[in-house]
């Protein structure tokens, strides 16, 4: 991976392939088709990331697999919900690439200044980072390709995460978009995403997707910057995040 370009999401390692979703450490897609090693790329397509059917529930693979990096055989509870249900689920549905999905529009004002507490507001949305007496924790991370702003109720072990990842949009703009994630140090569900997810998000009512939205922050993302502003997000049913930060 030290010789790729990265995101939160997707990877470039050089190939002249199609895109292939693999997973290691995490999910990645990567352009190209080569995949870093400590990565296997996985065995269903990517429209259905847990075709494989096995005696304990679902998988992505045809058969066991030891992941170089770890030299660990998988999937252990936690592994499978941490990586690949989280992951997998999420990202499955359609190829991301450095530019794809960034419909958020970011906007930069130096004016800006930092809350005395960051906030989350819900209109429309069941999420716990948005309950009044539970802080919101904001966690900034830098990848070669993009900065990410990752949100979760501070203090629980539970819960749901949204991260903005801030890049470029094809016309070489301030772009971002938005990924909605579980939040958990405990996951006794095996091979089973659905049961959690329904749990979270309630039943046949998927993780929320933000299809529209605007990101104000106080300076360009770097890997020293320090950024606050205000972010809000909607859905295509019009159910809106409100972040303070």
């Amino acid at each position: 991976m030290t010789d790729c370009s990265r995101g939160l999401h997707h990877a470039d390692c050089g190939g002249s392939g199609e895109p292939t979703l693999a997973c290691g450490p995490d999910c990645l897609w990567f352009a190209g088709g080569c995949a870093a090693e400590g990565y296997v790329p996985i065995d269903c397509p990517g429209a259905e990331p847990f075709c494989v059917t096995t005696a304990d529930g679902q998988w992505p693979f045809a058969q066991e697999v030891e992941f170089p990096e770890s030299g660990v055989e998988y999937p252990e509870d936690w592994y499978f919900g941490s990586i690949f249900c989280d992951d997998l689920d999420k990202i499955g549905m359609s190829v991301v690439t450095a530019t794809s999905g960034m419909n958020l529009v970011v906007t930069i004002d130096s004016d800006l200044v930092a809350p005395a507490v960051p906030e989350a507001q819900c209109d429309g949305l069941a999420l716990g980072m948005c309950t009044a007496d539970v802080a919101l924790f904001v966690e900034t991370t830098s990848f070669s390709e993009t900065a990410v702003l990752s949100f979760r109720a501070g203090g629980l072990g539970f819960g749901d995460q949204i991260a903005l990842e801030l890049g470029f949009d094809d016309a070489g703009s301030w772009a971002g978009r938005a990924f909605a994630r579980r939040d958990s140090d405990y996951w006794g569900w095996g091979r089973d995403c659905g049961t959690y997810l329904d749990m979270l998000y309630g039943a046949g009512d998927p993780r929320p997707v933000f299809a529209e939205g605007q990101i104000a922050l106080s300076s360009e993302p770097s890997s020293g910057a320090e950024l606050h502003g205000t972010a809000t997000l909607r859905t295509a049913g019009d159910a809106t995040l409100t972040l303070t930060f």
